[in-house]
């Protein structure tokens, strides 16, 4: 399947700034948590907005404070309908949900006719996009592949991945929740059915600058793809078609993959490491600003961005770890435990993995040799399908 994005947020980013705009909004109403918020409020700041009224009918939202990307020192309380009943004519109210009728309805019982911008059925085209995927997959009889149907895609992806390593003389090892699999089970996590990978960063950045040309699979990464708007990469299998709508900002048609995370170098104490994850964390608010907003922000942070997150070299450090919050907090460790690897048996074949792989999947997972409970045990499939 070729790869295929599209930025739901960009455009929706787009009409609210074109609104402030045109109009110098100074007050904005906004209805409803939203997962893209703290975004929308970095961009309601920048344009000059002064005041910024969060309303959500959820008692259970009501009273949270919702931080910005990128003035994280502010802070807005979110509250119930009944805050609004003082806003000015010129107030601009947005919602990007569901329930504008019983919002209209609401704001209208209290005597305000302000115009609600409706931003969900007008920009946000992520579930029509992911259902014309499926429906299309549907159509053309596609096949879709069960959980163990992708394990065994992804397994055939990580033998080649490490083939292409191998032969190029690439350092890798398996990683995350695929070396926990490895460790516990001698292959998957049986409710789990994705692959990590980790490089140290001079090794990924040898494969990006000389991605394989292959006939089956491709290499995904944000220097090749521009709308690609991961900080990681991936191995992505030709033959399958995957519809992903959790890798924010976008939805992705792609094909069943293997995820490759970077490991760079980290300073020597405690507390510069503690402030490295504490600017990492603003970098990547920072990143992910900049795929909303890219067609208005101008400016490409992309490589001053990993340039200084990377600014340590894995072979010249002492502690070296993850650079990317993704599901787990950021890790560190001492490179002893990562520079040498051991062969251990994933599925019927051997991969490598760190000789301190005990320190490292205890310092992500806890206990990690105890199995989580059944209820616990649920495979996160997306909608994958066979061409």
């Amino acid at each position: 399947m070729n790869y295929e994005a599209t930025n739901i947020i960009g455009k929706l980013v787009s009409t609210i700034h074109n609104y402030i705009t045109i109009r110098q909004i100074k007050n904005v109403v906004w209805l409803g948590v939203h997962p893209w918020l703290p975004m929308i409020i970095d961009l309601c700041l920048d344009l000059g907005v002064v005041d910024i009224t969060i309303i959500d009918n959820d008692e259970k939202k009501q009273g949270i404070l919702i931080y910005p990307y990128r003035c994280p020192n502010e802070s807005f309380k979110v509250r119930g309908v009944e805050a609004i009943k003082a806003i000015t004519k010129d107030t601009a109210i947005f919602m990007a949900n569901q329930h504008y009728d019983e919002f209209r309805i609401q704001i209208k019982e209290l005597g305000i006719n302000n115009e609600i911008i409706d931003l969900y059925s007008d920009t946000l085209c992520e579930q029509t996009f992911l259902d014309n995927g499926i429906k299309n997959a549907k159509k053309n009889e596609l096949k879709r592949l069960s959980g163990k149907e992708i394990q065994k895609k992804g397994f055939a992806i990580l033998k080649r991945f490490r083939e292409i390593c191998d032969t190029r003389g690439l350092r890798y090892w398996l990683a995350a929740g695929t070396m926990l699999g490895a460790v516990r089970h001698g292959g998957f996590i049986p409710w789990d059915d994705d692959i990590d990978v980790e490089m140290p960063y001079e090794d990924y950045m040898a494969l990006i600058n000389n991605p394989p040309i292959d006939n089956h699979y491709y290499l995904l990464n944000w220097r090749l793809q521009d709308d690609y708007a991961l900080t990681f990469s991936k191995f992505v299998d030709k033959s399958t078609l995957l519809i992903h709508d959790r890798l924010f900002p976008n939805v992705y048609k792609m094909g069943c993959y293997v995820d490759i995370f970077p490991v760079g170098g980290y300073p020597k104490n405690k507390r510069l490491i503690e402030e490295k994850w504490l600017i990492d964390d603003y970098r990547d608010r920072c990143w992910n600003y900049y795929y909303a907003s890219r067609e208005i922000m101008g400016e490409d942070i992309r490589n001053e961005i990993e340039k200084q997150k990377f600014s340590i070299s894995f072979d010249e450090a002492e502690q070296v770890g993850g650079m990317h919050r993704v599901a787990q907090k950021r890790w560190c460790l001492s490179k002893n435990s990562m520079d040498s690897t051991i062969e251990v048996k994933f599925e019927n074949e051997f991969f490598p993995i760190p000789k301190g792989y005990d320190e490292y999947l205890t310092i992500r997972y806890g206990n990690y040799h105890k199995v989580p409970s059944v209820d616990n045990q649920i495979m996160h499939s997306f909608n994958t399908y066979e061409i």
